[in-house]
């Protein structure tokens, strides 16, 4: 469900009633800074994208040209003069060469293209034009937490879409694992450090947006580091010697056929003993083959990425770590990674290829070639999945600091270690997927003086996006990103929600059982780990008021038990009184309409005490219901 939408029955998010005329304080609208600045990017790279479609189009039309032109012309030089047939190799230079022109020409194209693309798509976060864009995040993670799906974690118009500018599913699934769980305080310090430095260098991300589209979406890391880490097939010594003499022979008997009069005899008689020689080999170079064509596709992006990390100098600790596990006696890993995807598409070229393959065999250029990449993983394999996490991580915390450069005025949170409790200190927290124009900033404070809120209010009044703003809030800063919010302070929690309650009709399961499932769920998952932050949105709403209290009333006092913060919404103002019960480290919060005439508005700010009037009869007045 997207940002702002709601089941019928909910709150809306912030500003989406019609009317909403209270709006103050408002969040401020984005950065004009990074604005200017991608418009000025593109002032540089569409300039560029024209120049080099006309390249290309200019290159495509010779090449065509020549080749129309040159083949006739050397059919007629054998034909009619073949003691000058060598001059036949002047229109084929030519010709390969504006190829190679050619390739490099769309290659720039393309790079010029990727750059325009992510600037565009810079300006449309901007002017929150976002949700069409980039990925939604629900296949990274496989079993979504359940609170992922009640905050808008991922999903269409989620705060992972609205984040990610990752180009590689390594990226992304980095980012995706912070958003969705707790890290300890020293991580998210020193996490946040490294996104605070990397704010500044748009070139980074602008380096790894022009990564070659088809290499990073072939970037399968999982099969690169299994294929890199897996023993290596060993070529033996003899076979390898035998391959140079049968290459070696081949190309004397080729030359002794075209020049010396030998016959084709000869050469006969090697391309047999060389098929018997593959025949021997095939297997064990056919699992070369096969694992280097599966790397292929990744290997391009990742190269790119480690020479984007490597040409600079960090200063922050976490960066710097990172930057230091690509040092190693044997240079620095990009050089080693272009090399190997040399080696592999030499080797797949060689046995996948047409006219090249056949040359190739000739020679037995595959055996040399499987035999180079195994020597490569035998000798650098094992640092390939620690070059991995390294352009993983970088590649994570380069998103999250070009969200903090769209979004300046979201605070960096405090983290403390949580030795006296858990703690979650929120001053003028907004719903971060709301436009800037429509969010309501409210305060908010849950520590050992005060673990319980019971939050009233009439129906849309703004009680449940208070709930997910919190969440995302949570969310955002313990991946180590900036806050929609004036100030935040918190200790490590996990998230814990019951918001989305849907019934299961092919399961037999009511909305009611549903929903006591989903409790039960977050008991358990206090008892599991570190504290944790609750969110329950009108809790147990699907029962008769008695059992309501009881069972709301036995969850909230069971949770306390475990140590966790509560927030509870509720239209059920008896709900109320657990505040009562528990004493001071509860309180009553609630948010309220304004009715004037048959107009109803809404300021969606949140008030001490319990709401005192209800809106349900007034909005079905509304609809014309007869109430």
């Amino acid at each position: 469900m997207s940002a702002g939408a709601h089941p019928p029955g909910d709150d809306p998010a912030v500003g989406d009633a019609p009317g909403a005329d209270a709006l103050a304080p408002s969040c401020t609208l984005p950065s004009r800074a990074a604005r200017v600045e991608a418009a000025r990017r593109l002032g540089t790279w569409r300039p560029r994208q024209a120049s080099a479609e006309r390249l290309v189009r200019r290159l495509g039309t010779a090449r065509l040209a020549l080749a129309l032109l040159g083949l006739p012309t050397i059919v007629w030089l054998f034909r009619s003069h073949p003691a000058w047939g060598w001059l036949a190799a002047l229109p084929a230079a030519a010709f390969a060469l504006l190829v190679l022109r050619h390739e490099r020409a769309r290659e720039a194209l393309a790079d010029a293209r990727r750059a325009v693309a992510f600037h565009e798509r810079t300006l449309r976060r901007l002017d929150g034009r976002w949700t069409d864009d980039g990925r939604d995040g629900l296949d990274l993670l496989g079993a979504l937490p359940q609170h992922a799906r009640d905050l808008d974690l991922f999903g269409r118009g989620s705060l992972f879409q609205l984040v990610d500018t990752t180009r590689t599913d390594l990226g992304a699934r980095t980012l995706a694992r912070w958003l969705a769980a707790a890290s300890p305080p020293d991580v998210l310090r020193a996490r946040q450090e490294a996104v605070r430095e990397l704010v500044p260098d748009l070139d980074l991300r602008e380096e790894f947006a022009r990564l070659d589209a088809h290499a990073a979406e072939g970037f399968d890391d999982v099969a690169l580091a299994a294929w890199a880490t897996a023993p290596p097939v060993r070529l033996r010594a003899w076979e390898r010697v035998t391959a140079t003499l049968l290459g070696a022979l081949a190309l004397t008997a080729a030359w002794g056929w075209a020049f010396g009069g030998l016959g084709a005899g000869p050469l006969v008689l090697v391309v047999v003993a060389e098929a018997g020689f593959h025949a021997v080999v095939q297997r064990r170079l056919g699992d070369v083959t096969r694992g280097a064509e599966q790397a292929a596709g990744a290997l391009d992006a990742f190269a790119g990425m480690l020479a984007s990390i490597e040409r600079r100098t960090f200063r922050s600790p976490r960066l710097v770590a990172l930057r230091g596990d690509l040092r190693g006696p044997l240079g620095e890993p990009s050089a080693a990674v272009r090399r190997l995807d040399r080696l592999a598409e030499r080797l797949v070229n060689a046995r996948r290829g047409s006219v090249y393959a056949g040359l190739a065999f000739l020679l037995q250029l595959p055996i040399h070639a499987a035999a180079a990449v195994e020597r490569w993983r035998a000798r650098l394999g094992t640092d390939v999945p620690r070059w991995l996490v390294v352009a993983g991580e970088v590649e994570a915390l380069a998103a999250l600091a070009q969200h903090a450069s769209e979004h300046p005025d979201h605070v960096w949170p405090e983290f403390v270690d949580g030795a006296a409790g858990p703690v979650l200190e929120l001053s003028g927290v907004g719903h971060p997927l709301l436009p800037a124009d429509r969010c309501v900033r409210n305060d908010l404070r849950l520590d050992a003086a005060c673990r319980l809120i019971v939050i009233s209010g009439s129906n849309m009044s703004g009680k449940s996006t208070l709930l997910r703003a919190v969440g995302l809030a949570v969310a955002t800063a313990q991946a180590g990103a900036p806050v929609r919010a004036a100030s935040a302070r918190l200790s490590p929690l996990q998230l814990g929600t019951s918001m989305r309650i849907e019934d299961d009709l092919l399961a037999g399961a009511s909305h009611f059982y549903a929903e006591i499932s989903r409790l039960r769920d977050i008991v358990a998952l206090a008892d599991a780990g570190p504290p944790l932050l609750v969110l329950l949105d009108e809790i147990l709403h699907g029962t008769n008021s008695s059992d309501r209290f009881a069972g709301a009333r036995g969850v909230v006092l069971g949770l306390l038990a475990r140590g966790a913060l509560l927030l509870v919404t509720t239209h059920d103002l008896a709900l109320a009184r657990i505040v009562d019960e528990i004493g001071a480290t509860a309180r009553n919060a609630h948010f309220e309409d304004q009715v004037e005439g048959d107009r109803m508005s809404f300021d969606y700010r949140m008030r001490e005490g319990v709401v005192q009037r209800g809106n349900a009869l007034d909005l079905m007045r509304s609809l014309g219901l007869p109430v």
